[in-house]
């Protein structure tokens, strides 16, 4: 569905409609599921090593190397905020949303071992 410029580090499906390609410079892509076109093309200085999608606010959390998370809100299909973790030396490689009863909470997993719960205030 598109011409790549720069490897494709990692894919997924964000939504029923949205599908996001990380590539290595730096670079994530929203295309449309239905048609097969690029909605939009994000770029930051590293790139992506993991995303999460929220469906209640609408956004991606993108996980950058080095230790950032930037959302980008599926909505207006604007780059939102920009959080710097302060202290986080590590790429995360996963992340998930869990909503296990009282257990609510979004957890990252690095590169070295370590899991991180987060939440952005």
């Amino acid at each position: 569905i598109g011409n790549f410029t720069s490897p494709i580090v990692f894919s997924t499906v964000v939504d029923n409609v949205l599908f996001l390609t990380a590539h290595e410079n730096g670079q994530i892509k929203l295309w449309n599921l239905d048609a097969g076109v690029l909605i939009k093309t994000y770029k930051w200085k590293t790139m992506a090593t993991a995303v999460l999608y929220d469906p209640l606010i609408q956004k991606i959390y993108c996980f950058i190397q080095g230790g950032q998370i930037k959302l980008i809100n599926t909505k207006r299909f604007s780059k939102d905020e920009i959080y710097d973790s302060e202290g986080l030396n590590d790429s995360i490689v996963s992340a998930v949303d869990i909503d296990y009863g009282e257990l609510k909470a979004k957890w990252a997993f690095g590169s070295k071992g370590d899991v991180y719960a987060f939440e952005l205030v």
